[in-house]
Order: structure tokens, then C-alpha cells, then sequence
């Protein structure tokens, strides 16, 4: 060959070789961005994390990339680690917005995911979503198909919860009280059993009789009874789920408190409890703003005082 046909191959080989890392995809440069991925996670650094699970998954669509070795559908892990990785910042910050993206990577692969565990943890995910959104009837139903399609969930026992809570939260009693029922039942030494047991209580003292010393009660003054009563169960067990550090669990009840009841004298206490949820993540604009939100919801003036110097 002469020298003109030997610089032509060596200026294709050239060009091959500077364009190789850009089409060719290497199983171990994966696998690395995975495991980095992995240890951003566990140090709860989730936005680290999205970026690396992200830079893998691009990296695994170039030609030559095996994934088999790290999962048999890398594609639908990779989403879900994603996915999670939204969720657990919705919980941190308590911005929806980390919830939308959270379900975007979710609807990706939830419908072609071809392993049943990664199938049983994306309908996981997807339902406790809906169910901290407050689309209630989807998250029952949601709930509902994964004790139906995976009976043997790790998540069967916060499913059967759920599922009775939402009934609680509609008022839909005897529902709810089958349902905690049947989460003892199956689960006699679960991690929610004194909650279960608290809120079988609520349920007995919102749904009894009044006694015969109160039938000469108008019904406007019984009324009235019964919504404080149910005011100050819903504080108290807000309260109790602070307490057990299930913040936005807790969170909301105090929300609907202050949604259904803004009468009852517990709204200023559900308030200024929103604002110390705020203030423990230094959100202090919205802090501030329940602050103010307390001293509008009550007439005392000493109490007014009061919260006003707790802002400062």
C-alpha cells in the first residue's frame, strides 16, 4: 500500500478511536456510576444520587453496554431508584413538585417492568404517593392491587394500614375499623398496632351514642359537641404521629383539622404546630406564616401576645 491509502486508515482508525467513548458503552463505566449512585443514596444525598442513576442509564443505552450482571431489567431499576430518589425529597422539603417527578420515572417503565419484585415495589411507590397527595380513592385502589397481585408484600402490612386510614379519613367507620382489624389480625406484632389500636378508640368515642343524661341536647349543641370532640381527636393524633417522627403523616392531620374544623379552639394549636414543622426545616417564610395564621384563628389576646414573641 502506499503512503496515501496508510493515512486514510490511520486517520479512520484515529477518528474511531476519539469517537469510540462516545458510541461504545462500557459494562464497568455502568456499573461504577451505579455504585456511586448507591452510596449517594445511603448518605440521603438524593439529588447526587438522581444525577449519577441518571448518567448510568444513559451510559447503559450505548452500544456494547451489558447490564445483565447488575439487574436482568437495568432500565426499570434504574427509574425506580429515580423514582425513590424524588420521593424521599418530597418527604425532606415537603415540595409536591418531587412527587410529579417522582411518578414521571414511574409511568417509564411501570407497564413494560418485566421483574416481578421491581413491578411490586413501582405500585408500591405509586400508591403511597397518591396516598401522601391525597388522591385517596386512586391510592385505595393502588394499595388494593398490590395485596391482590402480591400477597406476600413486605409492604402488605402499610397497604392494609392505608387502606384503613383513608376509610378513616372519609369517615367511612365500620370500613376502617374492619380494616385495622384485619392489619392486627394478620400482623399481631406490627409496628402500627398501638396507632391501630389508638385510632379503634377514636373511632368508638366518634361513633357512640351519647348517654341518656345528654338526650335533652338540642341537636345544634350536640353538633357542636361532636365536632370539638372530633377536632381534638384529630389534634391528639397528630400530636402522637409528631411524636413517632412521621412528620407529614402528621402534618396533614393537622391540616385537616384546620380544613374541617376551623371553628374548634384546636386550630390555633394545629397552626403553630405546622410552623415548629417548618421551623425544623428552617422554612422560615412558612413558619412566619402559620405563626400569623394562630393569632388571626384566636380571640385571647394573651395568647396573641404569646405567639406573636414565639416568632422572635
Amino acid at each position: 500500500m502506499n503512503a496515501r491509502v496508510w493515512g486514510i486508515i490511520g486517520g479512520i482508525a484515529l477518528v474511531l478511536a476519539l469517537l469510540s467513548p462516545l458510541v461504545l458503552g462500557s459494562a464497568q463505566k455502568v456499573e461504577r456510576l451505579f455504585d456511586a449512585a448507591e452510596v449517594l443514596y445511603e448518605r440521603s444525598d438524593y439529588e447526587g444520587a438522581i444525577g449519577k442513576y441518571k448518567e448510568s442509564l444513559k451510559e447503559s443505552k450505548k452500544f456494547g453496554a451489558k447490564t445483565e450482571r447488575i439487574d436482568k431489567d437495568f432500565t426499570t431499576l434504574t427509574n425506580l431508584k429515580i423514582a425513590r430518589c424524588y420521593y424521599e425529597l418530597a418527604e425532606d422539603n415537603k415540595d409536591v413538585r418531587h412527587y410529579d417527578n417522582s411518578l414521571i420515572h414511574i409511568r417509564k417503565v411501570v407497564l413494560d417492568a418485566q421483574v416481578a419484585k421491581h413491578q411490586e415495589e413501582l405500585t408500591y411507590l405509586w400508591a403511597e404517593i397518591l396516598y401522601k397527595t391525597y388522591k385517596l380513592d386512586q391510592a385505595t385502589a393502588k394499595f388494593s392491587w398490590l395485596i391482590e397481585k402480591f400477597p406476600n408484600s413486605r409492604w402488605r402490612q402499610k397497604a392494609l394500614y392505608a387502606i384503613a386510614d383513608i376509610n378513616f379519613k372519609q369517615e367511612n367507620y365500620d370500613e376502617a375499623v374492619k380494616g385495622f382489624q384485619k392489619l392486627i389480625a394478620d400482623f399481631p406484632h406490627s409496628e402500627f398496632k398501638t396507632e391501630v389500636e389508638q385510632r379503634i378508640e377514636e373511632i368508638e368515642l366518634l361513633t357512640q351514642k351519647e348517654n341518656s343524661e345528654e338526650d335533652d341536647t338540642d341537636d345544634r349543641d350536640r353538633s357542636q359537641f361532636d365536632s370539638e370532640l372530633q377536632a381534638q381527636i384529630i389534634y391528639e393524633n397528630a400530636r402522637a404521629l409528631k411524636q413517632k417522627g412521621q412528620i407529614h403523616d402528621s402534618y396533614q392531620r393537622y391540616t385537616d383539622l384546620i380544613t374541617k374544623y376551623p371553628d374548634s379552639k384546636y386550630v390555633t394549636d394545629a397552626y403553630i404546630a405546622r410552623a415548629e414543622i417548618y421551623l425544623e426545616i428552617k422554612d422560615y417564610v412558612k413558619a412566619r406564616a402559620n405563626y400569623e395564621q394562630a393569632m388571626y384563628s384566636t380571640a385571647d389576646e394573651e395568647r396573641k401576645i404569646e405567639i406573636g414573641l414565639t416568632q422572635y
